[in-house]
């Protein structure tokens, strides 16, 4: 990760431990990521759940809550979850690098990691 985005990352983490409480969403914008804002949409909610038994195999699943209610997957098993969530690449940015791929959407998973209470 380069030092841009690692300071973008450590301000968020930093404004998401003063904004929510564990196991609550928290919202995001393209203002606080920049350019490595990977959405093309403007603001929405990050959001985490784990499917299974916690004392046998559970999963994590982070999901991004858009503007408009839609709920997007951005790590986990969609068949795991107890939601129905979208693939993200209806929303998902392309990379202006290369047009062949989507940008990074690191920045968004680990901030995600901090809403997940276990």
């Amino acid at each position: 990760m380069n030092w841009k985005k690692y300071v973008v990352v450590c301000g968020l983490l930093l404004t998401v431990g003063c904004l929510g409480e564990p196991g609550q969403p928290i919202s995001i914008s393209q203002e606080q990521f920049g350019d490595d804002w990977p959405l093309t949409v403007p603001r929405g909610k990050l959001d985490c759940m784990f499917t299974g038994d916690f004392h046998a195999e559970s999963v994590e699943v982070i999901y991004f809550i858009a503007p408009d209610g839609k709920e997007y997957l951005l790590k986990g098993s969609p068949m795991r979850s107890e939601k129905i969530l979208l693939p993200i690449d209806p929303i998902h940015k392309p990379d202006p690098t290369n047009p062949r791929a989507k940008k990074n959407l690191d920045v968004l998973i680990e901030a995600g990691f901090q809403v997940c209470p276990y």
